[in-house]
């Protein structure tokens, strides 16, 4: 592995550790301030609306202009926004803003990010690259998960969103020496014409990629099930019902993401011997399952045990759509191509949070596991209809001229 590979994919689990210590605790402040399911919901829906706005267009700026100042941008905010979460948790207002600027964080940050990895390693190495990044991005969420439930329950909010941000410092720093891989881009900036009409550009990948379309459903699964279901409404379900301690919370995340890591450590063989189509739906029928058995979970052991076989199916999400994204773009839309495909998570994380958020207020918060679950099977259903519309072939097979310079 070559040193540039080393500390893209460092820089990466340090802002998804951070991220993830946002993730768990920004339902449970808008908890603590009283606000219903809905609202809790409405914030957790804040990143998805900044980022259908924001990803898209800093995708193709990156692929115009380079990888690193998007990503530099992203990392920067993501010391920001914590900060901003942590002063300001006492307003519901703030807390829209400090969701909002954590979305921003992303959508400078991942796009780019992903399409940098993919551009450093060859073609032969993506499917053991992206196996690693998405084992090292389930490491991070294990310590962002722990780092936010022990660090909450020692020391307060505050001190929990200042390690965050201090993540996301390091990430910074680890990022700003690093050099382009060397891909010539053209230099300009999109007019400002183009910056509007490239949301038709992203719709047409989608539509012409069969692939990005599978990638847009895992993607989507990631994002609704296992971060606002399986982390956000899970952490009110364990805290609020079965009475656990956030300490104890970040334990059960962290075993769910451990058990997701070691998971993805098999994605790479996983796919040369059972093809990757066989691996995506096989691991969303685990995931989908455990899911909604959750709303019928009676004990803190059941839980675990549920919580942990989500993880052992959501272990090949990160690598399985970063593959068939490399797979299917070429260097000059591969960061739009990433952004094209998180387009449909990022609808999806608009709609479906406060709709989650009022049934449970109706029917109480096992309700949302059960929703999830059927998300989870309408997802495999969408899964099986392009694989065999498009004669899929299971094992992805990257672009010729895709090699690094």
């Amino acid at each position: 592995m070559s040193r540039s590979v080393a500390i893209a994919l460092a820089s990466i689990s340090l802002f998804v550790a951070s991220q993830t210590m946002v993730w768990v605790l920004v339902p449970v402040a808008a908890a603590e301030l009283g606000l219903s399911n809905t609202f809790v919901g409405a914030v957790l829906a804040t990143p998805a609306f900044v980022s259908i706005f924001a990803s898209i267009p800093f995708a193709a700026l990156s692929d115009r202009t380079g990888r690193l100042p998007s990503m530099i941008g992203g990392a920067t905010s993501a010391v920001i926004a914590p900060l901003i979460l942590a002063f300001g948790r006492g307003s519901p207002v703030i807390l829209l803003l400090g969701a909002g600027a954590f979305a921003f964080e992303g959508a400078l940050f991942f796009g780019p990010a992903l399409a940098y990895l993919s551009e450093i390693c060859s073609p032969r190495e993506h499917a053991r690259i992206q196996g690693l990044n998405g084992g090292l991005q389930g490491m991070s969420t294990v310590v962002g998960s722990l780092l936010a439930g022990v660090v909450t329950d020692l020391a307060g909010f505050v001190a929990a969103m200042t390690i965050a941000s201090g993540l996301g410092c390091a990430a910074l720093i680890l990022i700003v020496p690093c050099k382009e891989s060397g891909r010539r881009r053209t230099g300009c900036r999109p007019s400002l014409r183009e910056m509007v009409t490239v949301y038709e550009s992203a719709i047409g990948l989608v539509r012409s990629h069969p692939q990005i379309q599978m990638a847009a459903i895992i993607d989507m699964l990631y994002v609704v099930l296992i971060m606002v279901v399986g982390t956000s409404f899970l952490t009110l379900f364990a805290t609020a019902h079965l009475r656990l301690s956030l300490s104890m919370v970040g334990v059960l995340l962290g075993i769910r993401n451990l058990v997701g890591t070691l998971t993805s450590w098999l994605f790479g063989p996983s796919v040369k011997r059972f093809g990757l189509f066989s691996v995506a739906f096989a691991s969303t029928v685990i995931s989908s399952v455990a899911l909604g058995l959750t709303s019928w979970c009676p004990d803190t052991t059941a839980l675990f045990i549920l919580v942990a076989a989500q993880g052992l199916g959501f272990g090949m999400n990160i690598a399985t759509y970063n593959t068939l994204i490399a797979a299917d773009t070429r260097p000059t839309e591969r960061a739009m191509g990433f952004a094209s495909g998180a387009l449909v998570a990022s609808g999806s994380g608009v709609l479906l949070p406060p709709l989650l958020g009022m049934v449970s207020q109706v029917l109480g918060l096992g309700s949302v596991f059960v929703v999830g679950a059927v998300i989870g099977g309408l997802s495999l259903l969408g899964l099986t209809v392009i694989a065999r519309r498009e004669r899929y072939v299971l094992a992805v097979v990257p672009l010729e001229d895709d090699d690094p310079e």
